[in-house]
């Protein structure tokens, strides 16, 4: 350790009382921005249990899977453009009115599809959308495009159409205003799409309720309702998601740059024996084992994006051995930071208790601080949760295993981060306007969050947070690095 280091951090009895009475103020900044909302019908019914639903579904209309057909389970991923636009528009009380209808809620997504035979037979699937109380909502039928049946006329097409009005919506074609007739030349039938507008649902103008009828040849293939989204509302998402994902390469960049200096500096410290081996080998290790336990439990959702294009046993083996190679690879890159990190860190607070109170009033200073700007930063789509888990073989665990992984990796990236800043100004004694600036920077760019209502506010918070990063480490954590794991727990 450098001269500055050698001796252990003091929490002074201004800085206690500080600390306290700011994560006071973190834990009601939290509370007051804290929103338990439920939207929707929950997932009430299991993997199996969707999978049974959509055979049975397939059974009442005389469909006969080819053999060697296989099921493949997932889940829909919410919000989607759709939802983001009604909650813009017109609030919670509307959006909340169209879901189950022309909004979708979280569903099932059951696809049965071939792996074996002809590559152009391979495309026929059958895909079925279940809620989660058991409801079929819709069935999808992708035909290959070189199969023969009927060509029909317009109105003929049309007239099968009404009927999928009045059979499956309970709607008079009369009360709908159709947008467009499409046909698709196929070579031995013709395809037909019409668009209906539905006037009923005038509340989300300047979009529109409409519904869509698919046919393939004379077979109905595919019907559903939807919200149309207005030209100039999607070209203004489309900027606004291009700011996201510059800022989300940056992010990415950044982190990136700090490993790979991180790993090469600790690889120095490792041939000189400047390395804390212990922690490096329990952080590789409980990496790489939640690595493979996730990818175990996950294996029900990697198998439901196989594509029928390609051999099936060998997408098995990508999906088995490419988050292995790639969770090595990040288990030591980030074992090598830490345990290099760690040994930059000054001697702790003298007191176990106190250090671990410092730490945990830490804590809650940043979730307040994250609380703040996330409120200031205000929310651009409706707030569901994650149903990622359900489509995994026991969701609790991919739940705890995820929070674990993204624990040690995001504390070793900031041990990393906040030893580089302490090093660089001797304990904040030395170059403190370049430092500051440097972190104010740099710590806007870690906290970039993937969405916002608008640019402006999604710069706004992350120089908010860029800001609190500064503070937050010239005022208590540079007294004691070595709490980091608290306040990121």
């Amino acid at each position: 350790r450098p001269p500055w280091a050698a001796a252990a951090g003091e929490v002074t009895p201004w800085l206690w009382r500080g600390a306290l009475a700011a994560a006071v103020l973190g834990a009601a900044g939290w509370i007051a921005n804290a929103r338990v909302t439920r939207l929707g019908p929950p997932l009430t019914i299991s993997r199996g249990e969707a999978e049974r639903i959509a055979r049975a579904a397939l059974t009442t209309r005389s469909v006969t899977l080819p053999a060697g057909a296989r099921a493949l389970v997932s889940v829909t991923v919410r919000p989607a453009d759709s939802d983001r636009f009604v909650w813009e528009k017109v609030g919670s009380k509307v959006y909340e009115s169209l879901l189950g209808a022309y909004v979708p809620v979280p569903r099932w997504v059951v696809r049965f599809a071939t792996f074996e035979g002809d590559v152009a037979e391979r495309a026929e699937e059958w895909i079925c959308y279940v809620y989660g109380d058991g409801t079929v909502q819709r069935v999808r039928h992708h035909v290959p495009e070189a199969r023969a049946a009927a060509t029909l006329s317009k109105d003929e097409a049309r007239a099968r159409a009404h009927a999928v009005l009045r059979d499956r919506y309970g709607r008079d074609p009369a009360t709908l205003t159709e947008v467009s007739a499409t046909s698709a030349k196929r070579p031995k039938r013709m395809d037909w799409t019409f668009v209906f507008k539905d006037p009923e649902v005038s509340a989300i103008a300047p979009g529109e309720g409409r519904i869509s009828v698919t046919l393939a040849g004379d077979e109905v293939t595919d019907s559903s309702r939807f919200v149309f989204l207005p030209e100039d509302w999607e070209r203004a998402q489309r900027k606004l998601a291009g700011s996201f994902r510059t800022g989300g390469v940056i992010r990415t960049t950044f982190i990136a740059v700090l490993l790979l200096a991180g790993t090469a500096v600790a690889v120095v410290a490792l041939s000189r024996g400047r390395f804390a081996t212990r922690m490096g080998l329990a952080i590789a290790g409980m990496l790489f084992t939640a690595t493979i336990l996730m990818t175990l439990n996950r294996w029900p959702a990697l198998v439901a994006g196989f594509s029928t294009t390609r051999s099936y046993d060998l997408q098995r083996v990508t999906a088995a051995v490419a988050p292995l190679v790639g969770g090595l690879v990040m288990a030591a890159v980030f074992a090598l930071v830490a345990g290099a990190a760690a040994r930059w860190l000054r001697p702790p607070i003298a007191g176990l208790r106190r250090a671990a109170g410092f730490g945990c009033a830490l804590g809650w200073i940043a979730i307040g601080a994250l609380a703040i700007a996330s409120a200031a930063r205000g929310r651009a789509s409706p707030p569901w949760p994650s149903f990622g888990g359900a489509a995994t073989f026991v969701p609790w665990v991919s739940a705890s295993l995820g929070g674990i992984t993204r624990y040690l990796a995001e504390t070793a990236v900031l041990l990393l981060f906040f030893g580089a800043i302490d090093r660089w100004s001797a304990g904040w004694t030395r170059r403190r306007v370049a430092v500051g600036a440097l972190a104010v920077v740099a710590g806007a760019v870690l906290t970039l969050s993937n969405s916002a209502p608008d640019l402006a506010s999604w710069l706004g918070s992350a120089a908010l947070l860029g800001v609190a990063v500064l503070v937050f480490y010239a005022f208590a954590l540079r007294h004691d690095l070595s709490v980091l794991p608290l306040v990121t727990g």
